[in-house]
Formats: structure tokens, sequence, C-alpha cells
């Protein structure tokens, strides 16, 4: 016998939720962030990138982005999310990143790919004094 999947919510929950997560996380979090922080390995072949807020209400919320820009073009990209604490934000960014660009043998992986994917893991592992953060890039525009 094949299990039925059951629907846990009805659509108008689902909505109210996306709204109340527009109204307390995203929104506010887009209006008083810190700015884009980016990672990125030689000729932008490998990127990382983030931005954290403090909300209202003393939580953190970050964005994260991590993508190939070679080989498959493979990418990750994770709407604001909360957190209790700015450090709990920067580890969940850490450990995205370094999952996302963890050593594979795919064979869908370029050679300079896999470089990227090699750089990348240098930049992201905790040095002697762990991972620095850089700095946030000011408005491209």
């Amino acid at each position: 016998m094949v299990d039925q999947c059951v629907i846990a919510s009805t659509l108008e929950e689902r909505q109210a939720e996306f709204r109340r997560w527009v109204e307390s996380v995203r929104d506010p979090a887009a209006t008083n962030t810190e700015g884009l922080r980016e990672i990125s390995v030689l000729n932008c072949a490998a990127v990382a990138n983030y931005e954290i807020a403090q909300l209202s209400d003393h939580r953190w919320a970050i964005t994260v982005h991590c993508s190939y820009h070679c080989g498959n073009h493979h990418g990750v990209g994770i709407p604001w999310s909360d957190f209790s604490t700015r450090d709990d934000c920067l580890e969940f960014f850490l450990g995205t990143a370094r999952h996302h660009f963890r050593p594979q043998q795919l064979s869908d992986f370029s050679e300079r790919q896999q470089q990227a994917q090699r750089e990348m893991k240098r930049l992201l592992n905790s040095g002697l004094f762990g991972f620095i953060e850089p700095r946030p890039i000011v408005n491209r525009d």
C-alpha cells in the first residue's frame, strides 16, 4: 500500500505564514542589512556571498548565495532566514558555503570548477584566527 501525502496546512495558512515572514523577517532585514559581503576565487569562478541584518526584536537574519561561474554553474540561494544571534547567522553561511563547495567526484565538474572548489575551500576554512569576514561591498551602482 502506498502512503498518501497529507497537506499539513491550507493555502490560506501558508499565505498567512508567508505574509508574517515578509513583515517580520524579509522586509526588515532588507532595510537594515549591513551590506553584501562576498568571497570569490580568481576570475570569479566561484562566489559565495551573504547579507546579515539585525531585526527589531533582537533576532538576526541572513541571506546566502553560493555559485560556480564556470563548469556546470551550480548554485544555491537561501532567502532571508532568522536566527537568535549574529554568530548563528555567520555559522549558517559558513556551513552552507562549505557544503556547496565541498570536494565532489562528479563527472560534470570541469577542471576549472574543481580548481575553484579547492580555492574556495581554502578561503572558507578556519585559519589561525578563524574565519575573517570580508568588508561589505559598497553600492555597485
